[in-house]
């Protein structure tokens, strides 16, 4: 992860652990920053946000709404938005960290991703 994405990401995993998600979320490496919980993917083109370090993709939010074959499942992705506890703890805390679930992303959109969370600014 891009530096200051790393530094809040690792902030909002403390908050999130002391709040009792102790699986699906959290540091793995630190020498390459990936995430437990957190699927890796090289990027296919020069513009990803995960190639430029700065967006994770959150295995237990992939798994709960079926893997990427899932992305036109607006139905079970709205289940996800309304009653995982660690989606509805990230939506209303990963913020107060910079990070988002971009709004590309969810809400009735072509494709729906739950687990993809990126990094949208500095927050000290």
């Amino acid at each position: 992860l891009f530096p200051t994405a790393a530094t809040q990401w690792e902030r909002l995993v403390a908050d999130a652990r002391k709040a009792g998600f102790g699986t699906g979320i959290g540091p793995k490496s630190i020498s390459i920053s990936l995430l437990s919980g957190a699927a890796y993917r090289k990027p296919t083109k020069n513009n990803s946000m995960h190639g430029w370090g700065i967006a994770v993709d959150i295995q237990s939010l992939v798994t709960a709404q079926g893997g990427p074959n899932s992305l036109r499942d607006k139905d079970r992705a709205r289940k996800i938005r309304e009653n995982n506890a660690l989606y509805k703890w990230l939506n209303q805390n990963a913020g107060k960290y910079g990070w988002v679930n971009p709004s590309w992303a969810k809400d009735g959109v072509k494709t729906e991703e739950t687990w993809h969370w990126e990094y949208h600014g500095p927050v000290n």
